[in-house]
């Protein structure tokens, strides 16, 4: 009988399938190593939240795989195709949804990323040195450079299991991509129709504007447009170039999105799928108003302007609500000096023996009482006289005529 030997055999790291997947690293830029971002993404068509998840960082060798050098803890939901972006302390402060202590080792290290128990890991990925990567571990990026998860023939990103394979760092023939990461601060939305009215038409003249706000012109060819509650709507922008600080508005009837009018937003993104824009989402829009960005917050604007600086009023809110007017202000009305202050002051003036008339002196303030002409008084008098003749001229009548019996039967009887 022959006696083999059992050597046990370790599967590679296995993980939980999800639609957030990691898809960027960079350990540090070409100005400074502490300027890092990750960049999860959401590859499926529904909303996912990861309220509570953890990303978690490891060294490239650490005594213990269970315990993480860092932990970020995440929050809020990332929409369905969309960019889930953490940069660290004070670098793309406007673009991140999170901020971490710088922590990337350039040479190699481990992000994993767990469920909010920590049971469940939904992905793993290693670099340089790594010594606990999925499957074999990726090339360490150089600084400046971002390692990036590649894309399968089909579009979709790659989760072969092993991180060399499923990530590369950028190549000569990637430069336009990361040149679109390196301009995420300068191209921004700065416009929106959302509600045109009458004449104007929803399919055409709704417009979306763009605005590059570098001193070099920028190439937007593989950039993408999305719009809607649920960013349902999206456009691809073709081979078309800024200029430095241009205006651009792309309308309907070429981008064919429809801006929703019960609450939206709109969102840009690069030809990497990071995004670079977005609006603040509005409630409800207002006709013939642009939802427009004033340089510090998005405000409806009474004056459309594609194409052009925008013209928004210091006193148009947010929210869209319309600022209450201010209340009148009180009206003073003079007093009226009254009969008792009036007798007062004909006393004193008694007291003093000098001459008082009987009729008391009127205020300034005083409506004075106004007087009737005798002839008008006579006048109003003998037509009330006649008025009530004609009113109880029966009753008078009948009074007469009883005066006239009575007189009768006084001269019979005597």
């Amino acid at each position: 009988m022959v006696l083999g030997i059992f050597v046990p055999v370790f599967p590679a790291h296995i993980y939980a399938v999800s639609s957030v997947i990691v898809v960027g690293i960079q350990t540090g830029s070409k100005t400074s190593a502490s300027e890092e971002l990750i960049e999860l993404y959401n590859t499926s068509s529904q909303n996912q939240d990861i309220t509570g998840w953890k990303l978690e960082y490891l060294s490239s060798a650490p005594k213990d795989f269970s315990i993480p050098s860092r932990t970020i803890i995440l929050s809020g939901s990332i929409t369905p195709q969309s960019t889930y972006m953490l940069t660290s302390t004070n670098f793309m402060i406007e673009k991140a949804d999170v901020h971490f202590a710088p922590t990337l080792a350039a040479s190699g290290g481990h992000l994993r990323l767990r469920s909010n128990d920590m049971k469940t890991t939904y992905d793993l990925v290693g670099w340089g040195t790594a010594t606990h990567a999925s499957g074999n571990p990726a090339l360490a990026p150089a600084p400046g450079e971002i390692l990036r998860r590649q894309k399968t023939n089909n579009g979709d990103y790659s989760t072969t299991g092993d991180n060399a394979a499923d990530f590369s760092t950028p190549s000569s023939a990637d430069a336009t991509m990361q040149n679109a990461v390196d301009q995420s601060t300068i191209i921004t939305i700065s416009e929106l129709l959302p509600n045109p009215g009458s004449p104007l038409t929803d399919s055409k003249d709704e417009f979306i504007e763009l605005h590059n706000g570098s001193s070099d012109s920028v190439q937007l060819k593989g950039y993408s447009i999305w719009a809607g509650t649920n960013l349902s709507y999206s456009y691809k922008i073709p081979d078309m170039t800024l200029q430095p600080d241009e205006y651009k508005a792309l309308f309907a009837r070429d981008t064919r999105i429809a801006l929703s009018n019960s609450g939206g937003q709109v969102v840009l993104k690069n030809p990497g799928g990071t995004t670079v824009s977005e609006t603040s989402p509005y409630d409800t829009a207002l006709e013939n108003k642009t939802w427009a960005w004033d340089g510090s917050t998005w405000a409806w604007s009474d004056t459309a302007t594609p194409g052009a600086v925008n013209i928004v009023k210091a006193s148009t809110a947010q929210s869209a609500s319309i600022p209450l007017a201010a209340p009148p202000k009180p009206i003073k009305v003079p007093k009226v000096a009254s009969r008792k202050t009036t007798t007062k002051a004909i006393k004193s003036k008694t007291t003093d023996k000098k001459k008082v008339t009987d009729k008391p002196k009127k205020s300034k303030n005083e409506e004075p009482t106004p007087t009737l002409h005798p002839g008008i008084l006579a006048g109003v008098g003998g037509s009330a006289v006649l008025y009530g003749a004609y009113e109880y001229r029966r009753d008078a009548a009948t009074f007469i005529q009883k005066l006239r019996e009575h007189r009768s039967n006084r001269r019979k009887n005597r």
